[in-house]
Order: structure tokens, then sequence, then C-alpha cells
């Protein structure tokens, strides 16, 4: 790209304009001098004093406050940094439809500027909320503080001149550093005027993005010095065509210059558009729902409640906090309803004429999309399943909606557990829903559902009561382990098992299988050519995959993707048609593939961090005598793929196996590589190692049949629970306080006793110092209920 193609994209609204001190030369402000640059305002500040100028702002400022005062110095500031006089030049700036802008100046040239073209430009500062005022196209960024809001308080805090103030308040710290970034990668190019690479902040933004060279120009002026160009050329390209030349530019352009406006394309986000006709419902649906996970929007309608999908009463309760304003997580484990519910919530809305949108696979301009859609004014409900993938582009739409755009998250219940810190940034507007359980008049309609469809297996020749005690008892209310009785029903058994037998006897029907039962139980789909090179074979385009009609809707073959729909069908499968270590094999082939492509696939970069973590690989293997050795072989077989070897978390994540497992002294020796490595590492947060780590300790401790050995085991996991400070994970591991104590009370001496009591108190006053939602977490409760009999007892 050149200078030309740069002014293109600009006078079409696409570039954006960040200025620094040297934009401002020509003008004039009220005192009739130029606007000070560099070192200038150092060297007045320093003659102010009477003192020799060294050049050092922070030093003079400081100073001249401890001199002077705040107020003489606000005074001064403003006279020198408020405009009275503009050039031709400057204005021909604000003819150009810029996209965004940021400036490191103070002073008010910018605003002045537009508004001698009659354009109203709102001045913000890192103090401004980013979330109100990022969406905002009229708006000027001052990162450094903007003069018209300077008082004696904001000289401290959002007036970068004093060492104190640079310390509080970095933009790069800041939230408006996130806006600033996607800013410059969404900008089809990017014109620095005057800005000669002073400020750290921006320095290290930019390094952060070496792709933003291509499309970066610098205008300086005409000879700059060799000092200016080695710091810029590492950055973008170097313009000495000051701002007339870069004005002469932009006119001869703009002469005969029509505007092109290009449509967005969606490819990130799929509408949702729900049927508005009606359908018959009949067996076939049902079994297709069932056995394949196939859902058929044209009976989401009410006239189809309770006989097509259970209409579920935590539905109302999450459709009444979206319309109150709140972001809402549905959360689940595997197969146990939270994307039929998703659905569900979708048709409500979409029949409500909103705008219904879910995040597809990311792909290159997925920000163009979601700042496209942000930009209607009608209500919208924005969809991410699995939320912790797509973080940033969450981030990304609550940085530019509207308060009628709505979220509608969903996610494992052990991933959530893990990943919903990194929400905070919705605040208190986001509202949990936990739909593991079925509620009383759900798990009634079912059992008629599945009475007059026949879809009981062994539990048919039970009375309604019995059904209904086993849904809730022997099933514990959830889906998901009802849905294994379907599996046994005879008009579903027969196709299941046709199915295996044909996968067992063909390698390249069970590899398939295997490969879609665990992609799909880790929520991913795959087009049938990135399943061919992830399995290295092109099979997938063979007749004798493609001939079976029930292989080809098993496995998507008839809409381009490969996965089975139903998590809990593909669980089932996998371990019906793969042994622990075939399993582990393709695992491995998996995640080995991944550490391949993921220089430049992102999605394959989250394939091989979930197929590191232990929960994720617990779930594909199937329980059994050779279970252990497959998790402990498929580890080993890892541990030097990618940067394992070396990398905290992967260590963490082999000793949780272990741990898991039985094998203690194998956990140990992982957790102390995890903490050496962790050491080494600027980046890695420890608090998740250290609390694995302590229940680690604590059940060393209780296995530990010497209670000499024991006590400073449960001590040392105590103290580690106690510093840790991330939601309910550390009381989740206290619960084993109860644990150990019933081992080794009859031991213990009566010091001990009273230790443990105190540590049991000091849990119980940190639960009644945590914030509600984190208060009423199941683990927290539990924890609580669990300590306090616990005291009780000691009591006793």
């Amino acid at each position: 790209m050149d200078i030309n193609e740069a002014i293109e994209h600009a006078l079409n609204g696409n570039a954006l304009l960040f200025v620094g001190s040297g934009f401002s030369i020509g003008c004039k402000n009220v005192n009739n001098d130029d606007f000070p640059i560099g070192s200038m305002l150092a060297n007045t500040l320093y003659q102010e004093l009477g003192e020799t100028s060294d050049g050092d702002l922070i030093t003079a400022s400081e100073m001249f406050i401890e001199d002077k005062g705040r107020s003489e110095l606000v005074t001064l500031l403003q006279s020198m940094f408020t405009a009275r006089n503009l050039t031709s030049n400057h204005i021909e700036i604000a003819n150009v439809k810029w996209g965004k802008i940021y400036t490191t100046n103070y002073d008010d040239v910018l605003e002045k500027v537009f508004l001698e073209k009659n354009f109203k430009k709102t001045p913000v500062t890192c103090e401004h909320d980013v979330y109100e005022y990022a969406k905002n196209k009229n708006t000027i960024i001052h990162i450094n503080g903007f003069i018209d809001f300077l008082n004696e308080n904001s000289l401290q805090a959002a007036f970068k001149l004093t060492d104190t103030s640079y310390l509080t308040q970095t933009f790069f710290d800041s939230p408006w550093a996130y806006a600033f970034r996607k800013d410059l990668k969404l900008a089809k190019s990017v014109i620095f005027i005057g800005y000669s690479m002073y400020d750290l902040d921006i320095r290290r933004i930019l390094n952060d993005s070496p792709d933003l060279k291509e499309k970066t120009f610098f205008i300086t002026e005409n000879s700059p010095s060799k000092k200016m160009i080695f710091n810029l050329k590492r950055f973008g390209k170097i313009e000495p065509i000051e701002l007339s030349g870069l004005v002469t530019r932009i006119k001869s352009k703009a002469e005969n210059w029509v505007e092109v406006t290009l449509p967005i394309i969606y490819n990130s986000l799929v509408k949702f558009s729900g049927s508005r006709q009606l359908s018959v419902l009949n067996d076939k649906d049902l079994f297709e729902l069932h056995l394949y996970g196939n859902l058929k929007v044209n009976l989401l309608d009410l006239t189809h409640k309770d006989k097509y999908l259970l209409y579920r009463g935590c539905n109302e309760r999450i459709i009444e906090n979206i319309d109150n304003g709140n972001d809402a997580i549905i959360h689940a484990s595997l197969g146990n309803g939270k994307t039929v519910i998703v659905n569900q919530i979708a048709n409500h809305f979409d029949e409500r004429d909103y705008l219904v949108y879910q995040i597809n696979i990311l792909e290159n301009g997925w920000e163009e999309e979601i700042k496209e859609l942000t930009n209607n004014s009608g209500n919208i409900l924005l969809i991410v399943e699995n939320y912790h993938r797509y973080i940033d582009a969450i981030k990304y739409f609550n940085l530019h909606r509207k308060n009628n755009h709505k979220l509608l998250l969903t996610e494992r219940s052990d991933v959530n557990d893990i990943k919903i810190d990194s929400l905070n940034f919705l605040n208190e507007n986001l509202v949990e829903f936990d739909v593991n359980k079925l509620d009383r008049n759900s798990t009634e309609n079912l059992v008629n559902n599945f009475n007059e469809f026949g879809l009981w297996g062994q539990s048919a020749a039970l009375k309604f009561k019995e059904k209904l005690d086993k849904v809730n008892r022997t099933y514990k209310s959830e889906f998901s382990n009802v849905l294994l009785d379907v599996f046994e029903s005879p008009n579903i058994k027969e196709k299941v098992d046709q199915l295996i037998l044909e996968a067992k006897t063909n390698q390249d029907h069970r590899d398939l299988i295997i490969f879609a039962g665990i992609t799909s139980i880790l929520g991913y789909e795959f087009s049938h050519y990135d399943a061919a090179d992830y399995l290295n074979s092109e099979a997938i385009f063979g007749a004798s995959i493609r001939s079976g009609s029930e292989f080809r809707q098993l496995v998507g073959l008839d809409d381009s993707k490969v996965s089975i729909k139903s998590s809990i069908f593909a669980k089932h499968l996998l371990f019906s048609v793969g042994n622990p270590t075939y399993i582990v094999d393709m695992l491995v082939t998996i995640i080995r593939k991944a550490y391949e492509l993921s220089r430049y696939d992102s999605l394959a970069g989250y394939i091989a961090k979930d197929l590191v973590r232990f929960g994720n690989i617990q779930t594909v293997i199937p329980k059994g005598k050779n279970r252990s050795a497959a998790i402990t072989r498929y580890y080993e077989q890892i541990k030097n793929l990618g940067r394992n070897s070396g990398n905290p978390h992967f260590w963490l994540q082999y000793a949780i196996s272990q741990l898991t497992i039985g094998d203690v002294d194998s956990a140990e020796k992982y957790f102390e590589n995890a903490y050496s490595f962790a050491k080494k590492s600027q980046w890695y947060e420890t608090e998740p190692l250290d609390n694995h780590y302590a229940r680690f300790l604590l059940e060393k401790g209780t296995n530990e049949n010497d209670v000499t050995l024991a006590f400073p085991l449960f001590e040392k996991a105590h103290f580690s629970l106690r510093k840790q400070k991330r939601r309910h994970y550390p009381y989740k591991v206290a619960i084993g306080y109860s644990a150990f104590y019933n081992k080794h009370k009859s031991e213990l001496e009566p010091i001990q006793i009273i230790t443990l009591k105190k540590y049991c108190e000091d849990v119980i006053a940190n639960i009644s110092r945590l914030d509600q939602r984190t208060k009423s977490h199941r683990n927290v409760n539990e924890c609580l209920v669990t300590l306090n009999a616990v005291i009780s007892d000691i009591a006793a």
C-alpha cells in the first residue's frame, strides 16, 4: 500500500487518524504563541521557576506544583493549550470522514478544526467510560488528557504530566487500549501526523501488532532526523511531506472521488431464522432428534410445546432476565439440553422480530461483522455457544452494542466454573442459569412424551409414577441420563447396533466415528476437508462412507459438516466403537495436527488447548480397567508437542490426571515441574496451580496414616487456600476438610483439634465476605454446610 491508497481509504471513511504534537504547528494559542511541542513545555515551566531546563517534563511539572501550586499550573496550561487561530491546512483535515481519531495532544485544535466545518466532535479521555464512548463515531480520544477537562484533580489522574499520574493511569493498561487495538486492526489505513513515537504506551501497542506496518503511514517534516527515522520506520512508512503535502494529496484525490461503500458479508455470524410455517410432528422427527440430534426449527413453536422439545421452567426465567436488560449464561453438563434451550429462546426472540445472530467460527474480518451488526438500532440477541473460545468477540460486541442489544452465552458447567471470571467486563448484568436438572413439570411432560412415542427402552413396562421416580432418583433429573434409556428402545437400538457393527468392521467408518465423537463432545464442527486433513485420509470422500444413509446422517455428510449433533449419542457411540487405546491414538493424531495448524489457524489453537485439559480427556476416554494407563499414555505422548514440555499449564493438567487416578507420587513430581516452569514465566497466573496443589496436599494428608505427617500437609493446604481469591474454587477444595477430620479425629491432639476448628471458622468467615453470586455457588454452599458440620461435631 502507498500513501495514495491510504488516502483513498480515508475518503471512504475507513482510516484511523492519529495526531501528535507536530500536528498543531502553525496554529496559535490564546496568547498568540505557538503550541509547545516536545521539550518546549518543560522549558517554559523551568523558565517560570527561574531554573535551567534539562527537558525533563516530569521533574519540571512536579517542581512547579511544589513551588507555585496546582491552581497556577492549571491556569498556565490552559493558556498554552487553548487554540485561537488555525491554518487552512488544518481545517482541510476536517473534510475527510475519518473512521476514528486519537491524539496524545492536550490542545483543542482538532475540536476547533471540525467546528470550522460545522462538525461537532466529542472529546474524551481515558477517564471516560469506554463502553459509552468507543461506539460513538464522532469522538476524539485524547490519550494524555484534554485541556478543557483540566482542573486540579484531573491534573493528578487524567493529565499525563507528573510521574505519579503516568504510573497511575497508563493508556496501555486502560480499557481504551483494547478499543485502540481493535480500531487499528479494523482500519484499512492508519495515518499519523506530527507524531514522534515519544509515548511508550503507543509504541508497545504497535509492537504487539507487527501486521499494522504495511498500512501505517507517518507524516513528518520535510527533513526528519535520523533518530526520528529510526524510531518510526519499524512501525510503518515515513512520508516527509508535512501536513501541507498531505492536504495537497487529499484535495487532489477528493476532487473527483465518489465514496465506495462495500456491503459486509457475514461469515462469522449466522442469522437465526425461525420458521413461521407450522408442521405436523411425527415419530421420525423425534427419532432423528434423540438419535442424531437433528433439531427442526419449524417445530419450535408453542403448538408443539412439550411434545417435540420440553419447554422447561428455566426458559421463562432466562427470557425475563434478558427482557430486563441482563445478559444470560446457560450452562449444563454434556447432553443436558442447553443447546435445545438456546434454540427455543432464539425462536422466541425471533418471533418478536429481534435480529438473532449466532457466532459460528471466527473468520478474518469478524470485527467488521460485529461492528456492522451493532450499528443496527433494532433489538438484537447475539448467541455465543462455548463462550470461552470467543471472549474477544464478546468483549468487542460489548464495546459497541446499544442498550437493546443482548447476549446469550452457553458453556459446559465444568468449563464455566473455570472461565466465568473472563467475563468480568460484563459486570453485574450477567446472570447464570444452571440447567442441568429437569423441573417437576418438565419431568412429567417427558414421561408422557416418551410414553406416547414409545421411546422408553428398558423402562418401558414401568408405571407412570415408577418412571417418574426413576428419572428423579436413578437418573438424578438429568436429561442426559434419560437418553441412555432411549438408546435401548427397540426402534432406536436396532439402528444404533447396526451403526456400531458397521464401524467395527470398517476401519474408515470407525476412524470417522471416533473423530466425530471426540470433536462433537468438545463442541467442534469440521468441514469435510478439515476432517480429511486431521485424519490424514481421503476416506470421507469415498463411496463406502457416502453410500449409507444412516451413516451419512450420523456424521453430517449432508450439510458439509462432520459432527454428531447429539453429544450424548456421540459419547455412546465413541465408547461402543473405540477402546481406550484406540481413542488415545486418535486424540494424539488430532492434537498433533492442531499444533501444526495453530500457527495460522486460531481454531486449531483452541483445539490444542482443549486437548491438553484433563477435564476434556477424562470425558472422552471410557471408564474401565485400562483407563488409567490410557490417560498416562496420552500425556506421555504429547508432552513434547508444541511447547508443552516447558509449559506450567501442561504439567498442571498432567498432575491433575495422576492425582485423579491415584498416582500421588507422579502427581507430586508434576506439580513440582509446574511450579518450576511457572517461576520462569512472567505471564502465568499461579492461583489455579495453587488451588489444585492444595487439593493434592489435602488428599495426601487424608490418606496418610501417621497423623504427625498428615497435619502439616493439612495446614499447608489451608494456608494455600486462604490466600486465593478466585471465586468458588478454594471452597470446593475446602470441602475436603471434613474427610481429613473424619479420618484423623481420634488421633488428633487437642491443640490440633482447636487449630482445625479455627481453620474451618476462617473459611466460613471468608464465605460471609463473598459477593452474592459467588456466595450462592453450589460449591460454596456445600463447603459452608460441611464445615459447620465439622465444627458441630467438635463441639459435641
